[in-house]
C-alpha cells in the first residue's frame, strides 16, 4: 500500500497539483487522501469496499491507468481482509475462553446459593398460607357480623313500599316537512394523467447529455437513478452541489432521486463515476441514454433545465 500512495503522490507532485486539487477533482477529503499517499490502510478498515474506488479516481485525476495498479490494489485489500478476518476470529475465541472460566467458577457457588434459594421459599411458603388462612377466617366471619345487622334486620322490619307508574305525557305531533328536491349529481370528467415532456438540447458522446424538461404542472417531481453497478454520485442545484442525497459512493442496486421544483431551480445537474447499467428517470418518465454513452464506464454528466410551462 506504501508503494502505491508513494506512485500517486509523485506523479501528483510531478503535475504540480496539491492534496486541495486532487480533492476538487475526485471529491475524496484531503483525510483519505493522505491515508492513501502514506499507505495507511488502516484507516480504511470501516470502508475497506470502498477504497478501491478511491484509489481509482486518484489515480484518474492524476492520468494514471487504473489497470497498471489494479492487480497490486486487489492483492492489497485481499491480504488485509483476511488479516482483519483471523483477528476478529483471535478476539471471539479468547472471549468465549474468558466467559468459560467465569462460568465454572461461579458454577458451585451458583448451585449452593440456588439450593439455599429453594429452601427458603418453601418456609415462607408455608407460614404465609398458615397466616392468609387465618385473616380469611377473621374477614368472611366479620363480613356475616356486618351484614346481619346493617342488611338483614332493616329488611325485616321495613314496611313494603308499593310504587305507582308514571304515565309520560305524549308530545304534540310536528307537522310533516315536504322532502326537497334532489338535485342532479356532477359528473367530473376525469383529466388525463399529466406526462413529463424531455427534449434534448445537446450530447457530447462519454461527457455529457443536456435536455431540456417541461414538468406540466407535476407535483413533488423527481429526478432518480437506479444504479446497475457500485459508482459515484452527484447532484447539484443551479451549479452547487447538494447534501440531499448525499455526494458519496452507492452499491449497485440503489435507488437515488433529487425533488425537482422549477419556482426555484433552474438548472440540476448529476455527475456519475460510470455510466454501466445505470437507468435514469424524471418522475416515471426514463431519460434515453444515446449510443455514444450508454454503459460509458468514466465520468458522466446529465444536465436537465426546468421550465414552467403547463398544459
Amino acid at each position: 500500500m506504501e508503494e502505491i500512495g508513494k506512485i500517486l503522490k509523485e506523479r501528483r507532485e510531478e503535475l504540480g497539483f496539491s492534496i486541495n486539487d486532487i480533492h476538487e477533482r475526485t471529491k475524496i477529503s484531503p483525510v483519505k487522501l493522505n491515508a492513501i499517499e502514506s499507505g495507511n490502510i488502516s484507516f480504511f478498515q470501516h470502508e475497506l469496499s470502498y477504497l478501491k474506488f478511491y484509489i481509482q479516481y486518484y489515480a484518474q485525476s492524476v492520468h494514471i491507468p487504473y489497470e497498471d495498479i489494479e492487480d497490486q490494489v486487489n492483492s492489497i485489500l485481499d491480504t488485509f481482509s483476511d488479516t482483519l478476518i483471523l483477528k476478529r476470529d483471535e478476539q471471539k475465541k479468547a472471549s468465549n475462553e474468558n466467559i468459560q472460566k467465569r462460568m465454572e467458577k461461579n458454577k458451585k457457588q451458583y448451585k449452593a446459593n440456588n439450593e439455599y434459594m429453594k429452601k427458603s421459599t418453601k418456609k415462607r411458603k408455608i407460614d404465609f398460607s398458615s397466616i392468609a388462612l387465618l385473616i380469611l377466617m377473621v374477614f368472611i366471619a366479620a363480613l356475616l357480623v356486618y351484614g346481619a345487622v346493617r342488611i338483614v334486620l332493616p329488611m325485616i322490619n321495613q314496611e313494603p313500599v308499593v310504587n305507582v307508574p308514571e304515565v309520560p305525557e305524549v308530545p304534540n305531533q310536528p307537522d310533516p316537512i315536504d322532502p326537497e328536491p334532489e338535485e342532479p349529481p356532477v359528473v367530473v370528467e376525469p383529466k388525463e394523467p399529466l406526462e413529463v415532456e424531455l427534449t434534448e438540447v445537446s450530447h457530447v458522446p462519454g461527457s455529457t447529455l443536456e435536455l431540456n424538461v417541461n414538468l406540466n404542472g407535476i407535483k413533488d417531481a423527481s429526478f432518480r437513478i437506479e444504479t446497475g453497478s457500485t459508482t459515484w454520485l452527484q447532484y447539484t442545484i443551479n451549479g452547487t452541489p447538494t447534501s440531499n442525497p448525499l455526494d458519496t459512493i452507492y452499491q449497485s442496486g440503489s435507488s437515488v432521486e433529487l425533488l425537482l421544483d422549477p419556482e426555484v431551480q433552474d438548472f440540476v445537474t448529476l455527475r456519475v463515476g460510470t455510466m454501466i447499467n445505470n437507468h435514469f428517470f424524471v418522475d416515471d418518465t426514463e431519460i434515453i441514454i444515446p449510443e455514444g454513452s450508454l454503459n460509458h464506464n468514466s465520468g458522466f454528466t446529465i444536465k436537465l433545465n426546468l421550465i414552467e410551462e403547463q398544459q
